[in-house]
C-alpha cells in the first residue's frame, strides 16, 4: 500500500492566503483504465467518482478529451465501450495517424494560446488575426465534415 504525504489542507491554506473565496474538500476516488489498441499503442481513460454521485469522465490518451459528466456506473461503461469502438473503427482508416497527430497539435494549441494570453502583453491586432485564423479552422473542419462519408459502426 502507497501512502501519501500529501495534505490537502496544507494546500487549501496556502488558497486560502492566495485569496479562494470557498473551498469544498469532497472525497473522490480516481480510476484509470488502459487498453491496448492492434498496435500496442495505449488507449487511457481516467474517470473520478465524487462523493456528490457524479462521475468525471476523461480519455488521457492518445490525447487529452474530456467526455461527460455521468451519473451511473452502466453509463460509465457505455461511454468508454462507444469512444473505444469509435477509436478501433478509426484505427482501420488509413489516416489514422494524420488524425492523431492533428489531434494533438490542436490540443497544443489551447496551451501555447493560454501561454500567450497569460504572459504577454499581446498586441489586439494580433489576437484578432487568431480569432480569424481559429474561425478558419473551424470552417473548414465543418466542410471536412459535411463532405465526407459518415463511418458505418
Amino acid at each position: 500500500m502507497k501512502l501519501s504525504f500529501i495534505s490537502d489542507d496544507i494546500i487549501n491554506m496556502g488558497l486560502r492566503q492566495l485569496g479562494a473565496t470557498e473551498i469544498k474538500s469532497m472525497s473522490a476516488t480516481l480510476n484509470i483504465v488502459k487498453f491496448k489498441m492492434p498496435n500496442g499503442e495505449d488507449i487511457i481513460y481516467l474517470y473520478e467518482v465524487k462523493e456528490t454521485g457524479s462521475i468525471y469522465l476523461q480519455r488521457v490518451e492518445p490525447y487529452r478529451k474530456m467526455l461527460a459528466k455521468l451519473f451511473d456506473e452502466h453509463n460509465v461503461v457505455m461511454a468508454i465501450k462507444n469512444d473505444l469502438e469509435a477509436f478501433l473503427n478509426a484505427y482501420k482508416s488509413k489516416n489514422y495517424e494524420t488524425f492523431i497527430s492533428i489531434s494533438k497539435s490542436m490540443g497544443l494549441l489551447d496551451t501555447i494560446l493560454e501561454e500567450i494570453f497569460f504572459m504577454y502583453n499581446v498586441d489586439s491586432e494580433d489576437l484578432l488575426e487568431l480569432k480569424f485564423l481559429v474561425d478558419d479552422v473551424h470552417n473548414e473542419l465543418k466542410r471536412v465534415q459535411e463532405t465526407s462519408k459518415r463511418l458505418e459502426r
